[in-house]
């Protein structure tokens, strides 16, 4: 299962300076923070310290640069001015590492231009990556990880002229970082390494810290993250320090892991028809068509922006007959994900459930889930969705929605089945062996009113602290031939109980008229993530957003888009989209569109909105083999 995480730079707490010629030392400060080897974000600064300092991030600044607080002097990638790196999208495979650096460059004061400190940082930034991260070349290389280094660099001071240039680059910047940064003679005695140090971490054991409730006194990545603090062993100068400086120099760090629990890789939200996967570096679209007893599985390769859509598979019915009846069968609309089963070691299977009719009519329908194993491209099923207690989850009304939560060690998949005037919610336990379905509750109303749809979601809402909420929207048809409305329920997961309904309204005015089921997602606008809802209206889509920053939340209408009056909106699909953010800040979306003229095949379209723009365009026909889909 993949989470999202920021790592924050808290404390560095002096013990001892390195120096004892002046009452400070003006040190260079970086911290780091790369994935798999690569850097994703870093800041450095240059301040004053002396033994006993305290410097608290955002730091208030010191003699160099006044007392004013102030974030990272030089900065790049993933950091903000509050020395929060990320968000790092991180799945149980990858590694990332901390590396946390102070480097004597004077003692005492030091008077520095802005961009003097912002090359003395880079230059530290470049020379700690290939502390870190370089190789041995010829067995006299650079020894793998700034611990080994620090302890053995007599070793290498002996054998500079025949180390690798960067190698050589990283030794004189641990004992004479004023002249290897600067490019003058070194000046003082105690300048050099006041201490190096990283924290490496697997994406397995960052899920398995002890999370607690953030400490509010500083900047939080989001507000519902919650918080686990790091603080370092003592960190010492003791391989590179001379003896003519005094005690030798004392730090401890501090800096905090933030998850917000909500699974990624997967979709927060219940799958539709499109999902964006882990397949190619930006992403893959993944579409999936019934057409009668098959489904058609579609892709995209989004790492090359102009390719065509390719048909990758077809499953079904039209070649596997219902195991549950022996009878020929259509397929519903199916829900897919892609879940943390790592067939392949790295990308998530495809799962996916789908109300399964018989073509005669003669049996009721129900739910059946299909999957794909991502090692050998294959598609499994149907399995007829059968809880432990021995009851057929029946597809009696909407179709079924299916998403996975962070409930279980592996994430339990968790199923909404309309069913009449009621609907029904499954969970399937995945970290047991066996995998069995249970019922877990039912909500809804009385008859005459009937659920057309839901969509539903996990969100950032955690009421008991660690698990998000559920949050459902659901289509609803009154008996009295009124328009349709949307209604609001939401699982408490403290209480673990089903909370609603709650109409959903323009200010006092209700949303009606949906013609089909709404998609809904949790986004990253605002500090809480507002709840974004795309609602078919005819041959337009309305797009409303609620505020969960305002108390209380209150949804309001955004912007509408569309075809003309001839066509007719079946359904839509909405996803936030990975690795592509038009203002540089928040995620783009994409909205996949069936329509259909009368009397005409339907068609579907890719619509995409552009935080920068914060409009949206399209429609983009979805076009495979030179036939449109």
């Amino acid at each position: 299962m993949a989470f999202q995480f920021w790592i924050r730079l808290n404390q560095i707490r002096c013990n001892f300076q390195r120096s004892k010629t002046g009452d400070h030392d003006t040190d260079a400060i970086t911290f780091q923070v790369f994935k798999n080897g690569s850097v994703v974000g870093q800041g450095g600064m240059v301040d004053i310290s002396s033994t006993g300092t305290v410097f608290e991030f955002p730091n208030s600044g010191g003699a160099l640069f006044g007392p004013n607080p102030m974030g990272p002097a030089t900065k790049a990638g993933l950091i903000n001015d509050g020395w929060i790196v990320g968000p790092l999208d991180v799945v149980a495979t990858d590694t990332i590492t901390v590396c946390y650096t102070a480097t004597n460059v004077g003692d005492g004061f030091l008077s520095q231009s802005e961009k003097d400190v912002d090359q003395l940082t880079e230059k530290l930034f470049d020379g700690f990556y290939y502390w870190l991260f370089g190789e041995a070349t010829g067995g006299v290389g650079l020894i793998v990880g700034a611990a080994d280094l620090l302890k053995n660099i007599s070793d290498y001071t002996d054998k500079l002229p025949v180390l690798p240039d960067e190698a050589k680059f990283v030794i004189k910047l641990v004992t004479s970082p004023v002249e290897t940064l600067l490019g003058v003679p070194d000046p003082a005695l105690c300048n050099g390494t006041v201490f190096a140090g990283s924290s490496t971490f697997t994406g397995s054991q960052l899920a398995a810290l002890d999370f607690s409730r953030p400490n509010k006194a500083r900047q939080v990545p989001v507000s519902a993250a919650s918080e686990f603090e790091v603080v370092t062993d003592l960190l010492t100068d003791a391989p590179t320090h001379n003896s003519q400086c005094g005690h030798e120099a004392e730090s401890v760090v501090a800096f905090s892991v933030f998850c917000n629990h909500t699974p990624i890789g997967m979709p927060a939200h219940c799958g539709g028809d499109l999902v964006q996967s882990s397949w190619g570096a930006t992403g893959n679209f993944e579409l999936l068509v019934p057409s009668g007893g098959a489904v058609r599985h579609f892709a995209k390769n989004n790492d090359e922006p102009n390719s065509p859509w390719v048909q990758v598979h077809t499953f079904g019915y039209a070649t596997s007959p219902s195991q549950l009846h022996g009878l020929p069968m259509m397929a519903g609309h199916p829900s897919m994900i892609q879940s943390q089963y790592l067939g392949d070691g790295l990308h998530g299977n495809f799962e996916v459930v789908l109300s399964a009719r018989p073509v005669s009519g003669i049996v009721e329908p129900h739910v059946d889930h299909w999957w794909m194993d991502s090692s050998s491209g294959t598609w499994h099923g149907p399995e007829p969705v059968i809880t432990a207690e021995g009851e057929t989850v029946l597809a009696l009304g909407g179709d079924p929605v299916m998403l996975q939560s962070n409930w279980g060690v592996a994430g339990n998949f968790e199923l909404l089945v309309p069913n009449g005037s009621r609907v029904r919610h499954y969970a399937r336990d995945n970290d047991n062996g066996a995998a069995p379905w249970h019922f877990q509750h039912e909500f809804g109303y009385a008859a005459p009113d009937t659920v057309a749809g839901a969509t539903f979601i996990q969100s950032r809402y955690r009421s008991d602290g660690l698990h998000g909420n559920f949050e459902v929207v659901l289509r609803m048809l009154g008996g009295d031939g009124a328009p349709s409305r949307l209604d609001h329920w939401w699982f408490d997961s403290a209480r673990m109980a089903w909370v609603g309904p709650i109409n959903i309204t323009e200010g006092t005015k209700p949303v009606i008229g949906a013609t089909a089921d709404p998609a809904l997602l949790q986004s990253d606008w605002g500090q809480a993530g507002n709840f974004e809802l795309l609602v078919p209206m005819g041959s337009r889509i309305h797009h409303y957003a609620r505020n969960n920053d305002a108390n209380p939340p209150s949804w309001a209408f955004v912007r509408e888009f569309g075809y003309g009056r001839d066509r007719f909106i079946r359904h839509v699909s909405f996803i936030a989209m990975r690795n592509s953010k038009g203002d540089g800040i928040h995620a783009d979306f994409a909205a996949l569109v069936r329509s259909q003229v009368f009397g005409q095949p339907e068609t579907h379209d890719l619509w995409r909105f552009s935080s920068r723009t914060g409009s949206w365009a399209g429609p983009e026909h979805v076009i495979a083999g030179g036939v449109s889909v």
